[in-house]
């Protein structure tokens, strides 16, 4: 295998897009458009945001609601506390909910947020 991307089902591509650039992450605008799909980029990884009913058509079946229990978390690493502590607050200013407050847990520093659609996310810092 060459290369991996995961993707996402997301009630709303613009306001995705928009959360996950303000929160700091780059968006792939060869792979973007506001209706139906967003890339944005982890390292050289992609992560497909995919409006719910077009990610449906290619799996064939209805996803997960966003009220159900997750069944991925998506971890990142961060080059500090500092890093970790002002991404939680751009987070909750661009309506993402912090789960877990930054601190210490399992002998690293990072915290839990969910994103706007209930996707799970760990950072921490390594």
């Amino acid at each position: 295998m060459k290369s991996y991307w995961i993707n996402l089902p997301v009630a709303d591509v613009k306001a995705s897009t928009t959360f996950f650039r303000n929160i700091g992450f780059e968006i792939n605008e060869e792979r973007s458009n506001d209706e139906t799909l967003a890339g944005i980029m982890v390292g050289k990884q992609v992560i497909c945001l995919f409006r719910k009913d077009v990610l449906e058509s290619f799996i064939g079946k209805e996803s997960r609601r966003s009220t159900d229990y997750p069944e991925t978390i998506i971890s990142f690493d961060m080059e500090s506390r500092a890093a970790v502590d002002a991404f939680a607050e751009r987070i909750r200013i661009n309506g993402g909910a912090v789960l877990s407050e930054p601190g210490e847990k399992n002998g690293y520093y990072g915290l839990t947020f969910t994103d706007l659609d209930n996707h799970l996310f760990n950072v921490i810092v390594m």
